[in-house]
């Protein structure tokens, strides 16, 4: 399930061609919709994180390239969302050109995460 809710917020997330066209909504929306998602989408990811990490324990996520992937993944994700959750709080301790830029970050988790999925 999480992996099906991942990539709504990247689809949400396009300036041009995005759902937001297919669906007739304002870029606004869009941006709070993409965040939704990307919410239910980091609760989602970070409780399989925990459930596995405590079934599975961290010794075999060295030995697992696709689990060291969703590892990572995940922290990419986190650090990638962070700024923005700074810069929607205190918008003055976080520039707005700084949180885009890190935010990039998720999408490169994102990626992992998609490995990780695909292992």
């Amino acid at each position: 399930a999480t992996a099906l809710v991942a990539s709504v917020p990247i689809w949400f997330a396009f300036l041009k061609a995005g759902l937001h066209n297919v669906f007739g909504i304002s870029r606004e929306i869009a941006w709070r919709v993409h965040a939704v998602f990307g919410a239910l989408f980091l609760v989602l990811g970070t409780t399989h994180g925990i459930a596995a990490l405590t079934t599975i324990g961290i010794d075999i996520i060295g030995a697992e390239p696709h689990l060291l992937a969703g590892l990572i993944g995940m922290v990419l994700v986190l650090l990638g969302v962070l700024p923005a959750l700074a810069h929607s709080i205190a918008p003055q301790a976080v520039r707005y050109d700084m949180f885009k830029l890190l935010h990039y970050l998720a999408c490169a988790g994102y990626a992992l995460g998609f490995l990780h999925v695909l292992g």
